[in-house]
C-alpha cells in the first residue's frame, strides 16, 4: 500500500502536464453537464403548466423523477469538479515533492491524487446515468404528449 511508483523528475513534468490536461477536460465535461441539466430544469419548469395538461399519473411521476435527476446531476457534477480541481493541485504537489526529493510529501500527494481520481470516476458514472435517465424520461413524456 505504501509503494508508490517513482518517476524521473523530467518524466513527471511531461506526465504531470498530461494529467493536468486530463483533469481540465474532466472539469469542463462536468461544467457542460451542469449547463445542460440546468437548461433542462429551466425548460421543464417554464413549460410545466402546458406539459402537465392531460398527463397520466405515471407521466407526472416521470416528469418529477426527471427534474430530481437533473438536480442530482448538478449537485454531483459540482462535487466532481471540486475533485478534478483538487487532482490538479495534487499533481502540482507531487511535482514539487519529487523535485525537492521529499518522499513523505510525494506519498501523501500521490494518495490524495489517487483518492480524487476514484471520486471522479464514481461521480462520472453516476452523473452520466442520472443525466441519461432524466433525458430519457423527458423524451418519453414529450413523445406521449405529441403523439397521444
Amino acid at each position: 500500500m505504501n509503494k508508490v511508483p517513482k518517476l524521473d523528475p523530467n518524466l513527471l513534468n511531461t506526465s504531470a502536464e498530461r494529467m493536468k490536461e486530463i483533469q481540465r477536460i474532466q472539469y469542463d465535461y462536468f461544467k457542460y453537464i451542469i449547463w445542460l441539466s440546468s437548461g433542462a430544469i429551466v425548460l421543464v419548469l417554464s413549460f410545466l403548466d402546458k406539459i402537465m395538461l392531460n398527463l397520466l399519473s405515471w407521466h407526472k411521476v416521470l416528469l418529477f423523477l426527471s427534474i430530481i435527476f437533473f438536480i442530482l446531476v448538478v449537485l454531483f457534477s459540482l462535487s466532481a469538479m471540486r475533485a478534478a480541481g483538487n487532482a490538479i493541485l495534487y499533481v502540482n504537489g507531487m511535482q514539487v515533492a519529487l523535485q525537492s526529493q521529499n518522499d513523505r510529501d510525494y506519498l501523501n500527494y500521490y494518495k490524495k491524487f489517487d483518492k480524487a481520481l476514484n471520486n471522479i470516476k464514481g461521480y462520472d458514472n453516476f452523473t452520466y446515468g442520472l443525466f441519461a435517465f432524466g433525458s430519457l424520461f423527458l423524451l418519453i413524456i414529450l413523445v406521449f404528449k405529441i403523439f397521444c
